[in-house]
């Protein structure tokens, strides 16, 4: 189901921003995270840690990418006046909300079995799964 609501999610926040977002970003911003994606499962299924740990850096840098993108949105919609962490606009408010929900996925992989392996015990993991 991830794989179509993350898309979605990114693809809706640029409609919400209506014509001040430019247009290119309704094909940019569900492709990056269907690639960020792409490469958290490519990095599950890599049986070699430099090819699991590689694809996780190019998954965060493509996460530190959506988020200047998120940033230059809300400037954008604003025309300035708020940035990704000032001012009250509800575009802004709904753009931090999918930005920090999307933080914590390079975090809970990391510590997760398909990380480094912090985390073990099956119940926290299908717990954090569900």
């Amino acid at each position: 189901e991830w794989i179509l609501t993350a898309p979605l999610m990114q693809l809706s926040l640029v409609l919400m921003g209506g014509e001040g977002i430019p247009e290119q970003r309704r094909f940019l911003m569900p492709g990056l995270s269907v690639l960020a994606m792409g490469l958290g499962i490519g990095g599950t299924l890599a049986d070699i840690a430099t090819a699991r740990f590689g694809c996780y850096g190019f998954g965060c840098l493509i996460l530190a990418l959506l988020l200047y993108l998120h940033r230059e949105q809300v400037l954008e919609y604003t025309d300035g006046s708020d940035g990704l962490l000032t001012g009250k606009s509800d575009f802004r408010i709904a753009t931090l909300t999918l930005a920090l929900t999307w933080c914590t996925f390079p975090i809970w992989y990391f510590i997760s079995p398909e990380g480094l392996g912090v985390i073990e015990n099956p119940l926290v993991i299908h717990a954090v799964w569900a």
